[in-house]
């Protein structure tokens, strides 16, 4: 029998990045975070927020609820660790296209940008083996193309 299979891949961000700037949702509007944020580290796209200085009760009658959860004074912390976990990725492959996107057997998702850094997502509850070493449950390793 045939397999049938569906799964998400960064197909903007391989098609685009290099050429013009791409950032993830917001880590503060979407349901999950953290794995918002490992989806913004296979793609290699900026993290993202939707910020605001002040509530206000004009935004209780707002139809779309974008402003819930974006104060900057309770999410300034949350920001600052999440930049602290990705910007050495970030400084790593700079402005490089996606050479190559692979999701391995085992789940694993493995990136590997033009200029040799390879970055390997592991979204499940359990580590997994990469080429550059283990990655923990619903983390991400960070290593060089084909290491």
């Amino acid at each position: 029998p045939e397999k049938t299979f569906d799964e998400d891949i960064p197909f903007y961000a391989m098609a685009l990045r290099g050429r013009t700037a791409i950032s993830g949702d917001s880590l503060n509007l979407t349901v999950d975070a953290g794995r918002q944020l490992l989806r913004s580290v296979e793609s290699g796209a900026g993290i993202a927020y939707t910020l605001t200085n002040a509530y206000s009760s004009k935004l209780l009658d707002a139809t779309s609820p974008y402003f819930y959860n974006s104060l900057y004074s309770d999410l300034k912390d949350d920001i600052k660790e999440n930049y602290n976990k990705v910007s050495s990725l970030f400084e790593k492959i700079g402005n490089s296209e996606i050479k190559s996107h692979t999701i391995h057997e085992n789940g694993l998702r493995e990136t590997v940008f033009a200029n040799g850094t390879s970055v390997f997502v592991n979204y499940t509850d359990a580590p997994l083996v990469s080429a550059a070493g283990e990655v923990s449950a619903n983390s991400f390793l960070v290593g060089e193309a084909n290491s």
